[in-house]
């Protein structure tokens, strides 16, 4: 746990030290019954909210994905709080919304433990909605180094 922290903070700060905003997006998957209780989604979107950036990708990752699979339960903020503590609300207190937006993906567990070709179909898909989120929002490369607008600006300039 604390390697992997440590190394991506250090990553996202050297980011911000050259001027870059940084997208963060980390990938978990949750367990389809807690405590007796069904959880109700295939896949959740946490992001705080209260961050334009988080809020305006994580709608649009949502609205992407369920063009492509009308199939699929998304939620915003399932099974848990965009804002709870870990990882990526560590980095919110470090980096502003101008620098930094963090976006945690839950895809529930009977997707990888259940059929190879769907988990592998849902994969696909989930990369290729992000894909077209960051060409609407026009994100650069990481090896464009031209000076751009913050992640947030693009959020809100994005259709």
């Amino acid at each position: 746990y604390w390697p992997h922290r440590q190394a991506v903070e250090t990553q996202i700060a050297m980011a911000v030290a050259r001027g870059e905003s940084v997208l963060h997006v980390g990938v978990h998957s949750f367990t389809p019954i807690l405590n007796g209780c069904a959880r109700r989604a295939d896949v959740g979107w946490l992001y705080d909210p209260r961050r334009d950036a988080e809020r305006q990708l994580s709608g649009r990752w949502l609205d992407n994905l369920k063009r492509l699979r009308p199939d699929l339960l998304l939620r915003r903020n399932y099974p848990y709080l965009g804002k709870a503590d870990g990882l990526t609300t560590h980095l919110r207190r470090q980096f502003s919304d101008q620098q930094y937006a963090g976006v945690e993906l839950e895809v529930n567990q009977r997707w990888p433990q259940g059929s190879r070709n769907a988990w592998q179909r849902l994969q696909r898909d989930l990369i290729a909605s992000l894909g077209d989120c960051l060409e609407m929002m026009k994100i650069a490369q990481p090896s464009d180094r031209t000076a751009r607008p913050s992640l947030a600006a693009r959020a809100r300039a994005a259709p």
